[in-house]
C-alpha cells in the first residue's frame, strides 16, 4: 500500500487533485469529512460545550453548529490551539483505523498535516502551492473576501516550512490544462508505485519520476 498525504495552501487546488486522483483509482480520504464526523460524537459536542457554550448549538437542528466554533477559532488564537490539540489526534487516529486492510494507492487529503504532525503511515507527503495572487482569486469564486485567506491562514505554519517538509511540491499557478496534466501523469506513477510488492522508497528513483511528470 501507498499512502499519499496531499496537502497546500488554501485555494491552491488541493481538492481538484484529490477528485482527478480518485478518478485514476485512488482510494481517498477526505480529513474534513473525518472531522465534520468527529464532532457529531457525544464527547466532542459535550467538549464544544464547556468551552463555547449553548451559542454552539443549532437549536433548529439539535447538533454543534459548526460555524460558531469556525468563528472562534479563526478569530482567537486559544480557541485555535484548543481545538487543534483536541480534533488533530482523534483525526489521526480515526483515519489510521480507516487504513488497515486497505491495499494499493490511498490518498488522504490533509489540509493541516504538519500541524497535526506527519504520521508514520504516511509513505509521501505531496504540498500544493500557488502565488497568494491566484489563490485569493480561486477563493473569491466561493464568496470569501479579500482577508479572508489571511484570517484563515495567520496561525498556521509558514507554507516555506510545509514545503521544505514536502517529498513534492506541486505548484499550481499556470493554465489549468497544464496543471491537470501534470496531475495525472504523477497519478500514473503513484498507482504503478502501489501496484509494486515492495516500493522503492529506499532509492531517489520516485522521487525523481515524479518531479519529471510535473516539470
Amino acid at each position: 500500500m501507498l499512502v499519499v498525504g496531499l496537502t497546500g495552501d488554501v485555494g491552491a487546488g488541493k481538492s481538484t487533485v484529490a477528485r482527478l486522483w480518485k478518478k485514476q483509482g485512488a482510494f481517498l480520504i477526505d480529513s474534513d469529512e473525518v472531522v465534520r464526523s468527529l464532532w457529531t460524537t457525544d464527547n466532542l459536542r459535550d467538549e464544544a460545550l464547556k468551552r463555547f457554550g449553548e451559542k454552539a448549538i443549532d437549536t433548529a437542528e439539535g447538533s454543534l453548529d459548526l460555524s460558531v466554533i469556525a468563528e472562534a477559532v479563526f478569530s482567537n488564537e486559544e480557541d485555535y490551539r484548543w481545538v487543534c490539540s483536541l480534533i488533530h489526534p482523534l483525526v489521526l487516529e480515526k483515519i489510521s483505523e480507516m487504513l488497515k486492510g486497505k491495499t494499493g494507492w490511498v490518498v488522504v487529503e490533509l489540509p493541516l498535516l504538519f500541524e497535526a504532525g506527519r504520521p508514520p503511515w504516511i509513505d509521501l507527503v505531496i504540498f500544493v502551492s500557488a502565488a497568494a495572487e491566484n489563490r485569493i482569486e480561486r477563493t473569491k469564486r466561493r464568496g470569501w473576501a479579500n482577508g479572508e485567506i489571511r484570517r484563515r491562514e495567520k496561525w498556521l505554519l509558514p507554507s516555506s516550512l510545509k514545503e521544505a517538509r514536502s517529498d513534492i511540491v506541486l505548484r499550481n499557478d499556470g493554465p489549468l490544462e497544464s496543471f491537470l496534466e501534470k496531475v495525472e501523469k504523477m497519478g500514473w506513477i503513484l498507482k504503478e508505485l502501489a501496484e509494486q510488492e515492495r516500493m522503492p522508497l529506499s532509492t531517489c528513483e520516485w522521487k525523481r519520476r515524479l518531479k519529471e511528470a510535473i516539470a
